[in-house]
């Protein structure tokens, strides 16, 4: 079946007016919000928090859909299966702490030896009124599963933390495999195999054809003496054609009790694979058992990215490999967002940095480009870490002034300029910095940023960050912190905004602090980040017109605002 790509088409025509030749298929993000990939930038469930999320698949054509979820520090995969949606589908989850009472013991990595172990880390909730295939068909609540970091046995694991929290906050992702052919086939034994026809909601109560015959086509059953492996498990291309996109997808992270909701949309990617086979002239489906590490963000077979510069003018390349076409949509040098912390508000700010590709480039020896530092356990650290040095370079209130200009020379009470803290500091000690440059690290796939002072007993510093973040609950020694309250003697910048340098380094050499420059990826220097900044405000509780006191709680969240820079 001949489908063409009308998002690819559009961009070879822009390439054409740009004098751009050979831009026929391209990756890109679709600002309208559709796309074959979609990249959710962070869940939690930390402090209370619940993230609700949702995929719809807005097309007549029912999909095969890969959905992976992926821890915060290493983004290994705690869990995946597939997800096959009808045409006009809406699948809707959530992720929660373990329920008390949910005894289960999945997460053991050894069940036969009489030791009970139970899951202690996150859940996935499907609602009770979700009909929608999934293989393999667990329960309405699945926990997620540390196999793939945790070591045991001859498994060494991958050097992180190892206890079940680890996964309490990280990304997800789900990838469109391809598309359910609507013609009725035969299998290799013969037997009808009609995948679309059992994906497809119908007949009264109103839910989809067959959701056991779609297990048992991944599955091998025992046919007497013999294994029949099912109609996947022995052709998983049949009946699938090529992805066409049409996904989009949200999420949100919830806090009851606070009474809070903070929503993101998730980017959608486009042009990432149009041939329905894993890489350029593969032969593998796209199509995958579940469990299965592919596809992947590397398992495309389009190397050519597209995204527009500063000034609106189109830039493209062509990448060594999938996923760098991925990582380039996302490379930004600089990134930017709102803070505050307003006292009368109980005003809070969190921002969240995630590299959605960062493991495809730390895990070996040498690192890859954009990034410097391998996944390792470096000096006496307990735990691996892959830390990237990066800086503030810029905190404004907003009256524009920053730490340059304190505006305190009228009461002579300025001591000395310095940029705000920012904490921890990097472990190696770089020599002094300048003016207006704080260094600091980011360790991991997925990292928070608080902003604010230490706790306050009353009038007294306690001289302690808080044990979690208050937004999004990361813990402290996870969450970096900027203290905007103490920017000069004379200053609280309680509101403003804020500036992070991604590309532009500073490292030791011979006792003095060189700025240093990433290699590029591409054309584009910088880091690939994608992620949002929240703000949360309370007025307490309030009176209502009946008298009744009632919670007033309310909040934001912020897409970062970035900037791209060529290199030559």
């Amino acid at each position: 079946m001949n489908r063409k790509n009308l998002t690819a088409a559009v961009l070879a025509g822009l390439a054409g007016v740009a004098g751009i030749a050979g831009t026929a298929q391209a990756v890109n993000i679709n600002p309208d919000g559709l796309g074959q990939v979609l990249l959710y930038p962070y869940y939690t469930t930390n402090g209370g928090n619940v993230t609700l999320l949702s995929v719809v698949n807005t097309t007549d054509e029912a999909k095969a859909v890969k959905v992976r979820f992926l821890e915060g520090e290493n983004s290994v995969e705690v869990l995946d299966f597939n997800l096959y949606m009808s045409a006009y589908d809406v699948w809707t989850a959530s992720i929660e702490p373990q329920p008390v009472d949910n005894m289960d013991e999945s997460c053991d990595p050894d069940p036969g030896d009489g030791i009970t172990v139970l899951c202690d880390g996150p859940v996935l909730v499907v609602n009770a009124d979700e009909n929608t295939c999934m293989v393999p068909k667990f329960g309405k609540v699945q926990s997620f599963l540390p196999f793939a970091y945790r070591a045991f046995g001859d498994f060494e694991g991958d050097g992180g933390t190892q206890d079940d929290a680890r996964m309490n906050e990280g990304h997800f992702e789900m990838i469109e495999m391809g598309v359910l052919d609507p013609e009725p086939t035969t299998d290799y034994k013969g037997d009808a195999f009609d995948p679309a026809d059992w994906a497809t909601h119908q007949g009264t109560p109103w839910l989809p054809g067959d959701c056991d015959a779609l297990n048992a086509a991944w599955a091998i059953a025992a046919d007497g003496t013999e294994l029949v492996p099912g109609a996947w498990k022995f052709d998983k291309g049949l009946n699938i054609l090529p992805p066409t996109g049409g996904l989009f997808g949200g999420a949100g992270v919830v806090n009851v009790l606070k009474g809070a909701l903070h929503t993101y949309e998730a980017d959608a990617i486009n042009g990432w694979n149009l041939s329905g086979f894993i890489g350029q002239g593969g032969i593998e489906s796209l199509h995958t058992e579940p469990g299965s590490l592919v596809p992947n963000l590397n398992s495309g077979d389009i190397l050519e990215s597209v995204v527009f510069s500063d000034r609106g003018q189109l830039i493209t390349d062509t990448l060594a490999r999938s996923v760098d076409a991925v990582s380039y949509l996302f490379m930004h040098d600089s990134l930017m967002n709102e803070y505050t912390t307003e006292t009368a508000l109980l005003a809070r700010t969190e921002w969240v940095l995630t590299f959605p590709t960062k493991r495809f480039y730390v895990e070996q020896v040498p690192v890859l480009a954009p990034f410097t530092t391998p996944w390792a356990v470096v000096g006496e650290e307990d735990y691996a870490t892959a830390c990237e040095t990066v800086a503030l370079t810029g905190l404004w209130d907003r009256e524009e002034r920053d730490e340059g200009e304190p505006g305190c020379e009228d009461t002579n009470s300025c001591e000395t300029d310095r940029p705000p803290i920012v904490s921890p500091p990097p472990p190696i000690i770089i020599p002094p910095a300048p003016p207006g440059v704080e260094p600091f690290q980011l360790c991991y796939e997925t990292n928070v940023i608080r902003f604010g002072g230490d706790v306050m007993i009353g009038d007294i510093d306690t001289g302690e960050l808080p044990m979690e973040s208050e937004i999004l609950g990361t813990p402290r020694g996870k969450y970096l912190n900027f203290d905007n309250t103490d920017v000069f003697k004379d200053q609280n910048f309680q509101y403003g905004w804020a500036r992070v340098e991604l590309d532009d380094y500073l490292i030791a050499v011979d006792g003095d602090a060189v700025v240093a420059s990433r290699d590029p990826l591409g054309q584009l220097n910088g880091l690939p980040v994608a992620g949002f900044g929240v703000s949360a405000f309370s007025n307490a509780f309030l009176t209502d017109l009946q008298g009744n006191r009632v919670l007033s709680a309310y909040g934001a969240l912020y897409s970062h605002k970035a900037t791209r820079k060529q290199g030559s």
